[in-house]
């Protein structure tokens, strides 16, 4: 049973194999994925191509991007009716890092990610366009395209709190913008918060807001904690 599909927008230097872990893990809930690789971060070609899948899926659509994506995704939910809610991952900062022509691999490996592990993994991914990150500053017109109004709609915006590109305030400014949105931090990452330390915990929360959309824009959540002692 397919309960929805989830179209995810890449940010810099990522590619669609990137997110074969997040599949596999919202495959078990029965959800769809299918990643958009664009060859630059442009909205009108970005919203064709969703708007294309949008006819050839059954079910609820959701839109997830990071990085670029997520202010791809927050414009392209705008104007594509068939979206059930965003997913914001990483939403990035409008300028480069101080010194960016001067940093290496291992820099852009330490902005991207907290943990080793992940970092060591990113490190063997040679589809990782390298440097794109620190070399490419955000478009001007696609920020001012994302954070025109942004989406009618039910908004997560997921930020690592160690995110040095783009602070935890910024997005969290971005966040209050919005008409409908919930703000997450997620402790001991940095800009690359669906891969980094606790990517299964943000896929949970991706899950919990898939399901809690499902059947309606504006559902309930499903379970409430009524008693909490401690923790």
């Amino acid at each position: 049973m397919n309960r929805g599909t989830l179209v995810v927008l890449p940010g810099r230097g990522e590619h669609a194999d990137r997110y074969s872990r997040l599949t596999a893990r919202l495959a078990v809930d029965g959800y769809q994925v299918r990643v958009v690789d664009l060859p630059e971060p442009e909205p009108s070609l970005a919203l064709a191509r969703v708007h294309t899948l949008a006819k050839a899926t059954e079910g609820p659509l959701y839109l997830l991007g990071a990085d670029t994506g997520a202010l791809l995704a927050l414009h392209v939910a705008r104007f594509e009716p068939a979206v059930r809610a965003v997913i914001a991952a990483g939403v990035p900062g409008g300028a480069l890092p101080a010194d960016g022509e001067t940093l290496d691999f291992d820099d852009e490996l330490k902005l991207r990610l907290h943990s080793a592990d992940q970092r060591t993994e990113l490190a063997a991914d040679e589809g990782l366009r390298r440097g794109e990150l620190l070399r490419k500053p955000v478009p001007p017109a696609l920020a001012e395209a994302a954070l025109a109004g942004g989406p009618d709609l039910p908004v997560l915006v997921l930020h690592g709190d160690s995110d040095v590109l783009c602070p935890p305030l910024t997005a969290r400014t971005l966040a209050l913008r919005l008409r409908q949105s919930r703000f997450v931090t997620v402790a001991e990452s940095r800009h690359d918060v669906l891969h980094d330390s606790h990517h299964r915990s943000v896929a949970a929360q991706i899950v919990q807001l898939l399901e809690q959309t499902r059947t309606s824009r504006y559902s309930t959540p499903a379970l409430r904690v009524s008693i909490r002692s401690t923790f």
